[in-house]
């Protein structure tokens, strides 16, 4: 069935359109199964990282489609192109897709970490210029480092208020 509408789609708009619908057919259908198939698939082709496994896009034109109106909504000069959101909000919808179907918590992570990598560029990127947000940004991105390293060494929630609370201002 998905062949059959891929075969349909010779006009570019009409096209477009199957494209969407099949991109939510498979949305809607994704099992465990066919997220990992994917995401080894796209591994395998980058040489088999989990980095680069997390990088498939599922939905491609649908994102593109939804993010099309931002290109003319640009305020100033120091907002931030779609074309630097666009892969974080591929890379968002592949962890809440794997998230749902039950991926391994190692590939979680790595979507986790690369999506947090991807934001601190683009979050950078629009801080120049401005001496006192690109010290923010920084200082930010170090706390949240800070805060993932303290949680992946097992320490919770209730824990880290702990540890903050005794530190003090």
């Amino acid at each position: 069935l998905l062949s059959a509408l891929q075969a349909l789609t010779s006009s570019e708009q009409r096209g477009e359109d199957l494209q969407v619908i099949i991109e939510v057919l498979v949305l809607v259908g994704m099992d465990k199964d066919l997220f990992l198939s994917r995401v080894a698939g796209v591994g395998a082709e980058a040489g088999g990282s989990a980095r680069q496994a997390a990088k498939v896009d599922f939905l491609p034109t649908l994102i593109s489609r939804l993010l099309s109106p931002l290109a003319s909504k640009r305020i100033s000069s120091r907002d931030v192109e779609p074309y630097d959101v666009e892969p974080i909000v591929h890379k968002l919808i592949n962890l809440l897709l794997g998230h749902c179907v039950g991926a391994p918590s190692e590939l979680i992570h790595q979507m986790i970490e690369d999506i947090a990598e991807s934001l601190e560029v683009v979050v950078q990127r629009s801080a120049q210029g401005n001496p006192r947000a690109e010290r923010a940004t920084l200082q930010l991105f170090k706390s949240a480092r800070d805060i993932a390293k303290q949680v992946a060494s097992g320490k919770t929630a209730c824990q880290l208020q702990l540890s903050s609370a005794r530190l003090g201002p």
